[in-house]
């Protein structure tokens, strides 16, 4: 049976008590033990009827309460009692599977890089016993490495990339001993007195590169165990584990702030593009009313046209001003009901086609329930399609507007008979920032309908025929009536 059982291995099984429980376990024996001497000395005391007046009492039980609170509460104690159970009952100084998954869901949990440094530190301090505990991170703007640390109120401290300190980690890249590793890269007596002068203002005897793809992000610095133990491999092990999910996750929340400044940027481009069509707009009509005045001013009909709206294009200018100074992170509507075929006949009224070309502009308007819109921002995006349908025609044309109501839904269209749209261009780009057909656009108008239009609940569909001109039709909501 011994032969059996040793040929099968079966007796090879890696059991073992972990080690929290033994930490445990000697504090609570370690007590016990500490108070059965206690009882047993003053049992033989009264045993041996020996001599023991009020006085000698209390100053033993004095001293053997002061004893236990030392025993109990002296940090050092405790981290070297640990290191001998470490040292005598275990392979290995920590136990790497738990200290693994509990660093990797304490520093994968936070979102911002201060409270990571916090919980890095105070992980360090814990499992290493270290006091003495830094991390410095790099500012790539101050093209330095400057510390983080946690109830710290000496100021910060900094050294530039090209430190010596910073040659040896990108050497080594694994955490390292310090004093047995600068005087045998370092040559120059320069860079081996500015290693000596970091590690007597810091205390720093153990350094671990934070790196993340190929990138070094900081490095943590730390003293000596408080236990007295010097630092060995499982130390540095375990360093690197810690450092290394460090180092990812600041990549990670660097990342997502820059994603998140993109975004910013993008949509500040996105509203700056389309006021700039829209003041495109505005200029366009201003210098159709400077080309017509040159044969029209003597005609006060024409005068008072071109006043009117020349004060709804400052109007305008002014609203697209206060915009352009105060950019929203998003579109914002200010909406309030109105009537469509009311607000479409005054954006008729501020559109002026090029004398240069005759066009007619027919409008069939049916009554139509309120709608809840942002004015401005439809009154926009009718004007974009008045103009470009403008564009379409090159000399001659007709241009059709028509409001009516279908299910329940607003809808408004303009037609023109011009060049047209080909389908490939409506497949690809059509809606889509910066794609023009038009020479010299901006390729921005449509997109800018679009997007106002599903602000709106609303959509805008076009159809197109190369040579016959082409249809674009909005839809939007109506209000209830007992709104």
């Amino acid at each position: 049976m011994t032969i059996s059982i040793a040929r099968q291995r079966l007796l090879d099984v890696d059991i073992f008590v972990s080690r929290y429980v033994i930490y445990n376990s000697v504090a609570i024996i370690g007590t016990s033990a500490y108070l059965l001497v206690v009882g047993l000395v003053f049992e033989a005391i009264k045993f041996y009827h020996l001599p023991f007046h009020h006085f000698i009492k209390i100053l033993l039980i004095s001293i053997s309460l002061f004893i236990l609170v030392i025993l109990l509460f002296v940090t050092s104690l405790r981290r070297k009692i640990q290191l001998f159970i470490n040292r005598h009952f275990y392979k290995h100084k920590y136990e790497f599977r738990d200290t693994w998954m509990k660093s990797i869901e304490r520093i994968s949990s936070r979102n911002s890089i201060d409270d990571l440094c916090d919980t890095l530190l105070e992980m360090i301090s814990q499992l290493m016993g270290a006091q003495d505990v830094a991390v410095w991170l790099y500012n790539p703007s101050q093209q330095e490495y400057s510390t983080f640390r946690k109830n710290d109120n000496s100021g910060k401290n900094s050294i530039g990339e090209r430190h010596a300190l910073i040659e040896i980690i990108k050497k080594m890249g694994k955490p390292f001993i310090i004093s047995e590793q600068y005087s045998q890269i370092l040559s120059k007596p320069k860079s081996i007195k500015e290693i000596e002068a970091l590690m007597e203002s810091t205390g720093a005897v153990l350094c671990s590169p934070m790196e993340a793809s190929g990138e070094l992000l900081g490095f943590v610095l730390q003293g000596e165990d408080i236990g007295g133990e010097s630092y060995r491999s499982d130390d540095f092990e375990l360093l690197k584990a810690l450092s290394t999910q460090a180092a990812v996750q600041i990549k990670n929340i660097r990342l997502s702030q820059d994603l998140s400044t993109a975004k910013e940027v993008e949509m500040f481009h996105q509203m700056s593009s389309f006021i700039m069509h829209d003041l495109k707009n505005l200029t366009n009509s201003l210098s159709l009313i400077s080309q017509n005045a040159q044969h029209n001013l003597g005609n006060i009909e024409f005068q008072k046209d071109a006043i009117q709206t020349i004060e709804c294009t400052v109007d305008r200018m002014r609203v697209l001003i206060e915009k352009l100074s105060s950019l929203p992170r998003v579109i914002e509507m200010k909406r309030k009901s109105a009537d469509v075929k009311i607000l479409v006949e005054h954006v008729l009224k501020q559109v002026k086609s090029d004398k240069r070309k005759r066009i007619s502009l027919e409008t069939i308007i049916n009554k139509t329930p309120l709608v809840s819109i942002d004015t401005h921002a439809i009154e926009m995006v009718l004007i974009n399609l008045i103009n470009n349908a403008c564009d379409a025609i090159e000399r001659e044309g007709k241009i059709e507007c028509r409001v009516w109501e279908e299910n329940n839904i607003i809808k408004l269209s303009v037609t023109d008979n011009g060049k047209g749209i080909s389908d490939a261009f409506i497949d690809t780009s059509l809606f889509k920032p910066f794609k023009s057909s038009k020479k010299g656009g901006f390729g921005v108008g449509l997109y800018q309908c679009k997007t106002i239009l599903e602000a709106h609940n609303g959509r805008i569909e076009v159809k197109s025929k190369e040579g016959l001109g082409t249809t674009f039709t909005i839809s939007l909501p109506h209000v209830e009536t007992k709104r």
